[in-house]
This record gives C-alpha cells, sequence and structure tokens, in this order.
C-alpha cells in the first residue's frame, strides 16, 4: 500500500491457518467514510432486507443465529479464500 492511501496494512494471526492481511482505514480516512456512508444511507432511503446481518446496527451473531433454532437442516458454508486478493 502506497504512503499516503489512507489504509494501514496489519497482519492478525489465524488459529491453524495463515494469517491474514486487513486494510485498516486512518482514523481520519475512517470518519470521512464513516460521515459519507451516514449521508448516503439518508439519501437513498436504504434499509437493508431482514436476511442481512453483518455489519447492522442492532443485528449480529445472535439475532442471525435466532432465525435458525428450531430447524432440523441449518448448512453452513464457509467459502475459502473468498475475499482473497489477486496477486496480478
Amino acid at each position: 500500500m502506497k504512503t499516503g492511501s489512507g489504509f494501514t496494512r496489519i497482519t492478525i494471526p489465524q488459529t491453524r491457518r495463515r494469517p491474514r492481511e486487513v486494510l485498516r482505514p486512518t482514523v481520519h480516512l475512517d470518519r470521512v467514510l464513516k460521515q459519507l456512508r451516514g449521508g448516503l444511507t439518508l439519501a437513498s432511503r436504504y434499509a437493508p432486507p431482514k436476511e442481512v446481518h453483518g455489519f447492522i446496527k442492532g443485528r449480529d451473531i445472535a439475532t442471525n443465529a435466532a432465525v435458525h433454532l428450531g430447524k432440523d437442516v441449518v448448512l453452513r458454508v464457509d467459502l475459502k479464500d473468498f475475499l482473497e486478493q489477486s496477486t496480478d
């Protein structure tokens, strides 16, 4: 990542896997992105579908799991390296 890009590259150790690299926005860029997201959300009047739980205020792993309580079958899928960046 170039200097001045607004991001810091950090490495998160993983148990039994290779470390995960994450690009974390600087404090200033994070503030700008949050303000932009808030403005766009208000302007578009977007409301996420009830099935979406990730990164939605008031929804989390518990609210997601609650939907599946009492079901005979629950399919869990883990897509290996789904967010892996290409090395091109």
